[in-house]
């Protein structure tokens, strides 16, 4: 039986039909465009499908920003500059400073309406061999597309923890070597130091392990 009374029945609220119709007609436009982009899409044949896109840039994974300069082109003696002097990877291998010269070689280049950022992204490749050649392309295709975020990942893979926890503890162990002078203790020191900028090492405390680690008597 239908139940009687005053209370059986909601009135309807006009603002939310008004609202549900409005999403069903969103629902609507939605699925008609899916369709026709659907449409739009170049079709391909079974053998198409397992051949290479040419056009895709498969082994790198810097995107060069686009430049808008008349006639830009980076001389490649210039690239041959860059290569001279390249990071392969090592362990043995002074990363921070390896950074700073391909930034200092990178300032020598100035063209107009081309940012620093294009130029750098352009070049680093050239700067690297080997082991760090091969991580460059195993990063994946076109995911480093700004200076900052390749460095960040740079930094990442080939001065990781492992190495950092390695140089922080040459830091705090510091030792003189036999008949080494004081002043090249000390140029050594401040080496160690540009090697890990982000050690975390308070300044009183690099100067207490110096002294520690001193050997010859003055």
């Amino acid at each position: 039986m239908r139940p009687t009374g005053s209370h059986s029945i909601i009135p309807l609220d006009p603002e939310i039909e008004a609202f549900a119709r409005k999403q069903g007609s969103k629902r609507r436009q939605n699925k008609n465009k899916k369709k026709g982009e659907l449409a739009e899409q170049p079709t391909k044949s079974l053998w198409e499908y397992g051949v290479l896109d040419t056009t895709v840039d498969v082994l790198s994974s810097i995107v060069s920003p686009a430049v808008n300069a008349a006639n830009f082109e980076l001389n490649p003696q210039f690239a041959g500059f860059i290569s001279s002097d390249s990071f392969a990877g090592l362990a043995t291998e002074f990363l921070v400073i390896y950074i700073a010269s391909f930034l200092e070689k990178c300032d020598t280049v100035k063209i107009n309406i081309v940012t620093d950022n294009a130029i750098r992204l352009r070049l680093f490749s050239f700067s690297l061999r080997d082991r760090a050649k091969e991580w460059l392309r195993d990063e994946g295709t076109g995911s480093l597309d700004t200076w900052e975020k390749l460095a960040k990942a740079f930094l990442v893979k080939f001065l990781g923890q492992e190495k950092t926890a390695k140089l922080r503890n040459e830091l705090a162990t510091f030792r003189q070597a036999d008949d080494e002078p004081l002043y090249e203790a000390w140029r050594r020191y401040l080496r160690l130091q540009t090697q890990c900028p982000h050690h975390g090492i308070l300044e009183w405390m690099l100067i207490q392990a110096f002294y520690n680690g001193l050997t010859l008597e003055f």
